[in-house]
């Protein structure tokens, strides 16, 4: 109110969901972040979100409003877990757009400028993406598993991406303008989520068992992030880290045991 924003935020290590769809017509996103910049959202995990009211679209986490410098990292995302219904997105720099007396420097045409999402599992947006860009210049997507969705959506002019070493069950697609540059992913562009590339590579997705069963297609395939980086456990990989998907491919070496409690709600 005061035409401060709420900038250098860390939200990290919480559980964030609904227990029901909530009756109402206004948003139920439950990271919202407006105008707010050099934003961390790491190893949450955010689940759970539905409108029953209205559009009934929903998102897990966003940032819009002509922010920049915001990062998702090593989060899990599920639309569907408890619940289902409606229409559930995962992850977005946009979301739903924003009106101009809220966006920085009563500029909306850019809604998001220089965001990463990184090492993050979404999964279960059985209706829609994965990841959602809506007027987000410059984006960085990579090592990422996006399971059980359509894929990511790049929308609008303004929207551009460069997307790599992600496991994607679905599609990348540019729409209304929208412009990307993709290498080294694995994607499923088939209608038929039953026999996806998730399911090739890790033992049990569908009930949470992220056990890497078949590294061949990620282990030294993925494009070099030549510094020393962590994947989704927080492990620490040298400089060259050339993997695929959140996990680095190593078996011997990952947080399964992090993620296995979902298996009793899932099953």
């Amino acid at each position: 109110g005061d035409g401060e924003n709420p900038d250098n935020g860390l939200i990290e290590n919480n559980l964030i969901y609904n227990e029901r769809t909530r009756d109402t017509s206004n948003s139920v996103t439950l990271i919202d972040a407006v105008n707010a910049n050099n934003w961390v959202v790491k190893g949450n995990i955010i689940t759970d979100f539905s409108k029953g009211s209205g559009n009934q679209i929903s998102y897990g986490a966003f940032f819009k409003g002509n922010g920049e410098n915001n990062i998702f990292d090593g989060n899990l995302i599920m639309c569907e877990w408890l619940h289902r219904g409606g229409v559930r997105l995962g992850l977005s720099f946009g979301g739903g757009g924003t009106d101009d007396e809220y966006c920085n420097n009563y500029d909306c045409s850019t809604e998001h400028s220089n965001g990463i999402i990184k090492n993050n599992i979404v999964m279960n947006c059985t209706t829609d993406v994965g990841i959602y860009l809506n007027r987000s210049a410059n984006t960085l997507i990579h090592n990422n598993l996006i399971y059980n969705t359509t894929g990511i959506d790049v929308r609008f002019p303004t929207s551009s991406a460069t997307i790599y070493n992600n496991i994607i069950d679905g599609r990348i697609k540019d729409r209304d303008g929208g412009s990307h540059k993709e290498t080294n992913n694995i994607t499923e562009r088939s209608s038929d989520r039953i026999d996806t590339v998730a399911h090739k590579i890790y033992k049990a997705p569908n009930i949470g068992d992220f056990s890497i069963s078949n590294p061949d297609p990620i282990k030294g395939k993925g494009k070099k992030l030549n510094k020393i980086t962590a994947d989704i456990c927080g492990f620490l990989q040298s400089g060259d880290t050339n993997y695929i998907g959140p996990f680095a491919a190593n078996t011997d070496n990952n947080c399964n045991e992090q993620f296995k409690f979902i298996s009793q709600f899932l099953n």
